[in-house]
């Protein structure tokens, strides 16, 4: 049997902050984005509410494309964003004096969620 011999892998970093930076990853993560606003807006019309809703919180969820990440997570890549520009949007997700919060978006993007032990398996930077 022949014997092998040593392979150093020498990996492509340029390469893979092209990728990262490219339309594919970014059509990815738009798609997330879109599924995780989805998500929002279907567990807010579901929600209890204390009074009469309009619905406007529920068709308020939106996305945008970005550019995001830093050193610890690999450098720069395409992501999207999900938001909601109800005035009072802020005040329903992470609560008021009133309310302690319902935290749609934490809820609905949990299932896109990197958990802490892979964060600090993978050398605990934040994803």
């Amino acid at each position: 049997m022949a014997r092998l011999g040593r392979v150093k892998y020498t990996p492509n970093h340029d390469s893979m902050a092209r990728f990262l930076l490219s339309e594919r990853v970014g059509s990815v993560s738009m798609r997330a984005a879109g599924d995780i606003a989805d998500a929002a807006a279907a567990a807010e019309r579901a929600r209890p509410k204390r009074g009469p809703s309009t619905g406007h919180l529920a068709e308020s969820y939106g996305t945008r494309p970005a550019i995001g990440g830093h050193e610890a997570e690999g450098g720069p890549r395409r992501i999207g964003i999900v938001l909601n520009d109800a005035r009072y949007a802020a005040a329903i997700e992470l609560g008021d004096v009133d309310s302690t919060g319902e935290h749609l978006l934490e809820r609905t993007a949990s299932q896109w969620h990197v958990p802490r032990a892979v964060r600090k398996a993978m050398g605990g930077g934040k994803l």
